[in-house]
C-alpha cells in the first residue's frame, strides 16, 4: 500500500489490462491521456521536478530525517489511505462487473460504491468516500458539489446507487476498517451470475 500508488502511477498496474505499462508521466501515454493533454502532464512533470529540487534542498538544509519525518512519512500514510479507500470504492459483493457485451459507459460509472469513515473523516477527506458514486458520473465535479448532488443521484438511480456503511463498537470509522479485512477476505474473484449474466465477486 505504501508503494502501490506509484507503482500505478508509473506503470498503470492496476489501471486497464490493454493500458498496462503506459506511465502518468508520460505525456504520449495514449491510453491515458489525448494529445490536448499533453501539455497539462508536461507541466505536472515540471511541478514533480521541482519538487524534487525542493526536497532535495531541504535535505541539505535540515537533513534527510527531518525531511522523511516532515514530508514522506505523511506521504505514504495518504498513499496508504489512497489505495485502501480506492478499494473499497470498487469492491463489494453488489458491484457488477461486465464484459465487453454488456459494459456500457454508464454501467461502468456506476460500477462503485459510497462508502463512510464517519463524518468527520469524510469532510477531511473532500467527501471522496461518500460521494463517490457523483465522482465517477461528474468527475469534473468539485467535491462541495458532488455531496450536495448524491442524494439526488440516489434518487434517481434508484437501486443503481449502492452504498454500504457499516459500524463496528459504536464507529464508522472502525466500521470502514473491519469491512476493508472482510472485503480483502471475501472479494478474490468473480463468477458469471446466471440472472443477469454480469459478473459478480463470489
Amino acid at each position: 500500500w505504501a508503494v502501490g500508488w506509484w507503482f500505478s502511477l508509473l506503470n498503470n498496474d492496476t489501471g486497464a489490462r490493454k493500458n498496462k505499462g503506459q506511465s502518468h508521466f508520460d505525456p504520449k501515454a495514449r491510453g491515458l491521456f489525448s494529445p490536448k493533454e499533453e501539455w497539462k502532464v508536461r507541466a505536472s512533470n515540471g511541478g514533480m521536478v521541482a519538487m524534487l529540487g525542493v526536497l532535495g534542498y531541504a535535505c541539505k538544509v535540515y537533513g534527510f530525517y527531518q525531511v522523511a519525518m516532515v514530508y514522506l512519512v505523511p506521504q505514504v500514510i495518504v498513499n496508504v489511505y489512497l489505495t485502501c479507500i480506492t478499494f473499497m470504492q470498487h469492491t463489494h459483493e453488489l458491484v457488477p462487473h461486465y464484459d465487453d457485451k454488456e459494459w456500457t459507459w454508464l454501467r461502468g460509472a456506476l460500477a462503485t460504491l459510497d462508502r463512510s469513515m464517519g463524518a468527520w473523516y469524510d469532510r477531511r477527506l473532500h467527501h471522496i468516500t461518500d460521494s463517490h458514486v457523483c465522482h465517477h458520473l461528474f468527475s469534473d465535479m468539485p467535491f462541495y458539489g458532488a455531496k450536495k448532488a448524491t442524494p439526488y443521484i440516489k434518487e434517481h438511480c434508484g437501486v443503481h446507487h449502492r452504498a454500504h456503511i457499516s459500524t463496528f463498537c459504536g464507529s464508522v470509522y472502525l466500521g470502514f476498517w473491519r469491512d476493508f479485512y472482510t472485503t480483502m477476505k471475501a472479494c478474490l474473484v468473480v463468477g458469471e451470475n446466471g440472472a443477469d449474466h454480469f459478473w459478480y465477486f463470489k
